[in-house]
């Protein structure tokens, strides 16, 4: 007997298993939607065509390597360099003064001009009628602390058989801190003018004043100038000798106009036979005298090669290049929220880049890739990278649209043939 053949039917899904493949459906669009997204950034590829690319004016040019950038760099500099000259100064850290915090006169003085110093050596001694009084201050207020404390002790005693009351205790005790710390207050100020410790504890055991006040190098090095002499009568901070502590100089030199407009933070001349100097700053106007503009240098060697006002002649080579990195334009270079990008031409279009910056130069700026295709000779978007730049957010979807080709001429109808006169044949 044969069976009749029953027609195949599509499978439904069970309206209980419909919400859950339905919301696995959603999840994996939304997974893949977010692969790009998770980070803010819209998708790197901007699909364009040849002819797109033309009509909207986009313009690319190779990215430079490492190497053309050192060639580019001396073939601008010559083969001597640029010259540069200016005088070496010293940084306000590498000089410490010396000056007394009370003033008096100079019995002696302990030291001579570009003499050899260390911390805490002895420069000269002063005759101090200003120290004779904080002395005797700081005695009546140690005295008065000992009997203040003394009373604290006898009334704690007091108020241990119950003989007092608490409230006179407290009060006791609020007087006996306060002592102190005015007496500690003293103390402070006798460190503060130049005694030590040691000073101080005997002044306290021996309750004799002592007016005499040695003044001390505050820092090691050399003493370049001193500026007192015995019999001489100074007054509370006033400058009795300099100490130049041997920290590296600055050399200042002084560039013209084109010499300021090559030279960047970072990049380094050679001064003489000192060796290498780099360039930690540049002034932001210019010399009103001589229209020239303050290159500051630090010295990378011993910095004892050079003396505070020596003039110097230092060299420019030109510009430092980054290893590893790679020059574009700097009209290439877009911003979107904190990151930099550059576009580079492929076969579907143009790929959005990221890069680092590294250094910035005078119309190229040296970068290195941190995703995508970038490497020395990709062609790199240089003009219209605005509408670029509008078509990868976004936003020129319609500014660069694909051109249609030209509709055909309509065809026009037959004419119809004249009529002829009746009776023509």
């Amino acid at each position: 007997m044969i069976q009749q053949s029953r027609a195949v039917r599509p499978i439904r899904l069970h309206r209980r298993l419909r919400l859950p493949v339905a919301a696995l459906l959603a999840a994996a669009l939304l997974a893949t939607a977010g692969q790009t997204l998770a980070q803010g950034l819209p998708p790197a590829q901007i699909p364009l065509s040849k002819a797109q690319i033309e009509r909207s004016g986009i313009q690319t040019a190779p990215a430079a390597p490492a190497d053309a950038g050192k060639e580019a760099s001396k073939d601008a500099a010559g083969d001597g360099g640029q010259r540069l000259s200016g005088t070496v100064v010293t940084p306000p850290g590498a000089l410490a003064i010396v000056s007394p915090a009370v003033g008096g006169i100079v019995q002696q003085v302990l030291v001579d001009t570009l003499q050899a110093v260390e911390r805490d050596t002895p420069v000269a001694t002063l005759f101090s009628q200003p120290l004779m009084e904080a002395q005797r201050d700081y005695l009546q207020l140690a005295i008065q602390a000992r009997l203040a404390r003394e009373k604290l002790a006898r009334d704690e005693s007091l108020f241990a058989e119950g003989i007092i009351s608490r409230s006179r205790l407290q009060d006791t005790r609020g007087v006996a801190m306060q002592a102190e710390l005015a007496a500690s207050e003293r103390r402070q100020a006798l460190r503060a003018s130049g005694m030590s410790e040691a000073a101080i504890r005997k002044l306290a055991g021996s309750n004799t004043l002592a007016p005499q006040l040695t003044i001390v190098a505050g820092a090691r090095g050399t003493l370049v100038s001193l500026d007192i002499h015995a019999g001489q009568r100074i007054d509370a901070g006033m400058p009795v000798a300099s100490i130049s502590t041997g920290a590296a100089a600055w050399i200042e030199l002084q560039a013209s106009r084109q010499q300021a407009a090559q030279i960047r933070v970072g990049d380094q001349v050679q001064v003489g036979e000192c060796g290498p100097a780099r360039v930690v700053a540049i002034a932001p106007q210019v010399n009103a005298a001589n229209q020239n503009t303050v290159i500051r240098a630090r010295l990378l060697g011993d910095p004892a090669c050079l003396k505070p006002n020596q003039f110097v002649e230092a060299r420019y080579g030109g510009p430092s290049v980054v290893p590893d990195s790679l020059g574009v334009p700097a009209a290439a270079i877009v911003r979107h929220g904190d990151a930099s990008f550059v576009f580079v031409r492929n076969e579907q279009g143009f790929e959005a880049v990221k890069v680092d910056v590294v250094q910035g130069g005078a119309g190229r700026t040296w970068v290195r890739p941190v995703a995508g295709k970038l490497a020395a000779g990709s062609a790199v978007a240089v003009r219209g990278v605005v509408a670029l730049k509008g078509s990868w957010l976004g936003l020129g979807a319609e500014a660069m649209p694909e051109p249609k080709p030209a509709p055909a001429p309509e065809a026009r109808p037959a004419a119809k043939p004249a009529a002829r006169p009746a009776g023509a044949q």
